[in-house]
């Protein structure tokens, strides 16, 4: 998710993003901009300002200069309370700002042609269902009633991450910090446990699952997590578990360059997963056993009558 049109450029995670992509990091990736900025010295030296205004950083390096910056932003821009701090809470509610303008984004793009966008997911989805009873985890913030309909065969689906009739979440993968620390506060776990309190669903989980599909999804370390749930859950390493990576290219990208940026990110989750694994050797040789398997497999899908709204827009040059 990039810079959007109608995200509030007021608000400290949009500044965060803008720095990023001053550095050359892509600005895109707001779940990793967090995890990085919760981490790094810019942090600390924005805590240490915030609770005593005299603390202000030597510039000696990069991240000195971002922390002068961000401090500047947040005195003349945000008006950050000189009294009873509160920086986290305040990061906090800011990315809670920034969720609020991304929905507001989201439902902007579909409401434009709601039918076409409709139109175009029910046929992705029936692709990727291929008739079959399935379950959907999803991790977009579109709605889709039209996968409750007899014709899609779906047994249960679940917006993970809220959707636009609710509220998005946007988070960090909760591995990066212990539950003691309030900055787990920020991760997509906690955050989905918030949300709890709003609505409790159905598990998507099922031991009669044998194939999995991942469709649209960066694969990045921010949902590390739920598919490290998933994978032990049905123990794809001992279990006649499919595993299927569908992609389209899109704007310029040929099959070959998609399928390119799609296979480094599927041999990085298996080889992050198999470090988790309790059997190591299992873990070292899990790939290598999926593919001798054939229960591993990416697969390219550039159909543009049935690929996702958004990239057949995209595909055929539109905004």
């Amino acid at each position: 998710m990039g810079l959007l049109p109608s995200t509030n450029l007021d608000n400290f995670w949009v500044t965060v993003l803008l720095l990023k992509h001053g550095e050359g990091n892509d600005c895109a990736d707001i779940e990793a901009a967090i995890g990085q900025f919760l981490k790094y010295q810019v942090f600390m030296s924005l805590l240490n300002w915030s609770s005593n205004r005299n603390a202000i950083p030597p510039v000696k390096n990069d991240e000195d200069k971002q922390a002068i910056m961000l401090i500047s932003f947040l005195s003349n821009c945000l008006g950050f309370p000189t009294e009873n701090p509160d920086f986290l809470g305040f990061l906090l509610n800011e990315l809670r700002r920034f969720e609020t303008s991304f929905n507001r984004y989201i439902a902007d793009q579909v409401n434009q042609d709601a039918y076409g966008y409709e139109q175009k997911s029910f046929k992705l989805l029936s692709w990727l269902t291929e008739a079959k009873l399935t379950s959907i985890l999803d991790f977009n913030y579109t709605d889709h009633s039209f996968s409750h309909s007899e014709a899609m065969h779906v047994i249960y689906d679940r917006n993970i991450h809220g959707s636009i009739e609710d509220q998005p979440i946007i988070g960090i993968d909760q591995s990066m910090f212990p539950a003691v620390d309030r900055k787990y506060e920020f991760s997509k776990t906690y955050r989905v446990l918030e949300a709890t309190k709003r609505h409790v669903d159905q598990s998507v989980m099922s031991h009669q699952i044998k194939q999995i599909v991942f469709f649209g999804h960066s694969l990045g370390p921010a949902d590390y997590s739920y598919f490290q749930s998933v994978f032990d859950y049905l123990d794809i390493y001992e279990n006649n578990v499919e595993i299927i990576f569908g992609f389209a290219p899109y704007g310029d990208l040929s099959v070959d360059a998609a399928a390119h940026v799609q296979e480094p990110r599927v041999a990085v989750l298996f080889d992050e997963y198999g470090k988790s694994m309790d059997n190591q050797a299992h873990g070292n040789n899990l790939l290598h056993k999926l593919l001798l398997e054939n229960r591993l497999s990416i697969h390219n899908y550039k159909n543009a009558e049935e690929m996702s709204y958004f990239e057949y827009k995209r595909f055929n040059g539109g905004e």
